[in-house]
């Protein structure tokens, strides 16, 4: 029987958007979820949020082909439940300069003991968070 891998990665829309780029550090992330090292988490809202981005810089059809590459065995894609939704929104008032979509990230980050891939100074600055701040 195959153990489960004990790592989890969290991924934001910006570690995201650098591995299509082919960040080394969010391909060496993503290898290890392809290989069972690690478990990769994306909320839907990062799924929303990558689209629109790429939509707007490389087109609908890029956007739509990057969204579909990342469901993958090893990637688990999350919707927001309604034990969460609170939680969300306590973070928004507590981390006013978060996005909703920061938020997300953080509070999945937080219930899953996982690292956070991010690019944004403002999540890596939430305490009792793991992160893991990716440099462009």
């Amino acid at each position: 029987m195959k153990s489960h891998p004990q790592k989890r990665i969290v991924w934001d829309t910006g570690p995201l958007s650098l591995f299509f780029a082919g960040h080394s550090e969010a391909a060496q992330g993503m290898k290890q979820i392809k290989d069972g090292k690690t478990i990769g988490y994306i909320p839907q809202l990062v799924l929303i949020e990558l689209f629109y981005k790429t939509w707007q810089k490389f087109g609908k059809q890029t956007a739509q082909v990057r969204v579909l590459n990342l469901d993958f065995p090893g990637i688990v894609i999350l919707g927001i439940q309604e034990s969460e939704r609170f939680k969300i929104g306590s973070l928004k008032v507590q981390y006013p300069q978060l996005s909703l979509v920061d938020c997300r990230v953080v509070q999945l980050g937080l219930q899953l003991n996982g690292i956070v891939y991010t690019t944004q100074n403002g999540i890596t600055e939430v305490a009792k968070l793991r992160t893991k701040k990716l440099i462009f």
